[in-house]
């Protein structure tokens, strides 16, 4: 049979093979350039990075020192303000594992991005750890890994262990983005 039959119908011919297969050539062409500029679509510019504020609530702390009973619920209110792909101020205060009051101030650097991951390190300082100059300003550094989905976001912080001075954690900081 040369064609497509409707159902039904007996011996009615919809289209010929011929041309349908012209048609289905035509259409196929139908997206081919005429010329060598055609083929490549206007480049759309960059979209231009925004400056944006994260609130959090504190952090959730797994601590590696089990016998130590710290404070897992590290409570409390901070801010970060990204102020490039990269680069990211952190200040706030919480209830740390001592359950004592502490604050800190931040810079991360982040240049390693995972689609929503960023990786890389935090420096800046922390106050309100008894053991740790008295309970006074102290420095600290610690690599952080951050994943950001539309406004909300986390921040997974590794603290290290310092024999005498500090038991390692990892922190969760839930963050949601305001601006």
């Amino acid at each position: 049979m040369d064609a497509y039959p409707i159902p039904g119908a007996a011996g009615y011919r919809l289209f010929p093979r011929g041309l349908l297969m012209v048609f289905a050539l035509c259409a196929s062409m139908w997206n081919i350039p005429v010329r060598a500029d055609d083929a490549t679509p206007p480049e759309a510019p960059a979209p231009a990075f925004s400056p944006q504020v994260w609130l959090n609530a504190g952090f959730l702390s797994y601590h590696f020192n089990h016998t130590a009973h710290y404070n897992a619920y590290n409570w409390g209110v901070g801010a970060d303000f990204r102020v490039s792909e990269d680069f990211t101020l952190s200040a706030g205060e919480y209830r740390n594992s001592m359950r004592e009051h502490s604050t800190y101030a931040s810079l991360s650097w982040q240049p390693l991005h995972l689609g929503p991951l960023r990786i890389g390190a935090m420096a800046g300082a922390v106050r309100g750890y008894p053991d740790i100059n008295h309970g006074g300003w102290s420095p600290m550094a610690a690599p952080v890994i951050s994943i950001e989905y539309g406004r909300l976001g986390a921040n997974l912080i590794y603290v290290p262990t310092m024999r005498g001075k500090v038991d390692g954690c990892i922190s969760l900081q839930i963050k949601i983005r305001v601006w």
